[in-house]
């Protein structure tokens, strides 16, 4: 019985790190770290499912702190911090705040250490960009709320009981081609190929109706934001200029 209850353990032991990493992301950044109990209280709240038997804890605090003392001090101190996408630090409460644990000066063994996950972007960051989004008529809802739920992800701990509310849905297009005409697009510039597009304007009905002339061959050049707009510019060979249309009046793109 007690052979088959340990055998588990060192292929659970394995999702130790991964454990910590998530609950690190979720609820900490610079500002708010936790304590090694902490992490491992959480651990055992969020994820319960893993305990080897019933009543037992997913993890042990000193499990946490080999586990993070391993990963910062012997893993991070070899490979460069750019290699990843996330930064984990020790750190320690001091009477100006936080500052990063010293394992060598002696005065510092024994202090309680703090970890935390740094995102790449800051409270005020996320908020520009989801306010950004979210005042622009021509993304629909559902572009919307897919792009704030992944810009969510991104967010500091203290950024996380904000729910999603749509400020401005009765002017959104529901019909918009913004972000698939971007994916498109951006794929014929990299590949620096021609276009074949049908560009429209809005009737009454808030409709794309197909404008004079076209459909018309362009070769798209960049794309860029302008006035609150989304532009393709392309050059024109008859006028031997760069013109500008907006991303979301195009419609039909081919390459050519």
């Amino acid at each position: 019985m007690g052979g088959d209850k340990t055998a588990k353990k060192p292929e659970n032991s394995r999702w130790n790190l991964l454990l910590i990493l998530n609950i690190l992301k979720r609820y900490t950044d610079r500002d708010n770290p936790m304590s090694v109990n902490d992490i491992c209280g959480k651990i055992n709240q969020d994820f319960h499912e893993f305990a080897f038997g019933k009543g037992q804890n997913v993890m042990s605090a000193d499990t946490v702190k080999r586990t993070l003392d391993a990963f910062i001090y012997d893993f991070f101190d070899i490979y460069a911090l750019d290699t990843f996408d996330f930064k984990v630090s020790c750190v320690m409460k001091k009477d100006e705040g936080y500052v990063r644990y010293d394992y060598v000066d002696e005065r510092f063994k024994g202090m309680k250490k703090f970890y935390y996950y740094e995102g790449e972007f800051t409270t005020s960051e996320i908020r520009t960009l989801i306010d950004a989004i979210e005042t622009h008529s021509y993304f629909s809802n559902e572009d919307v709320c897919e792009i704030v739920e992944k810009l969510m992800h991104l967010r500091p701990c203290d950024y996380k009981n904000r729910r999603y509310r749509d400020r401005a849905e009765e002017i959104r297009d529901e019909n918009s081609l913004l972000m698939m005409n971007i994916d498109i697009l951006g794929e014929i510039i990299e590949t620096r190929q021609r276009a074949r597009i049908e560009y429209c304007y809005c009737n009454e009905d808030k409709k794309l109706v197909p404008r004079p002339g076209y459909l018309k061959e362009v070769e798209p050049l960049t794309l860029m934001w302008s006035n609150g707009y989304y532009y393709m510019l392309s050059y024109n060979e008859k006028y031997r200029n760069v013109v500008n249309y907006r991303v979301d009046r195009i419609r039909g793109i081919e390459t050519i």
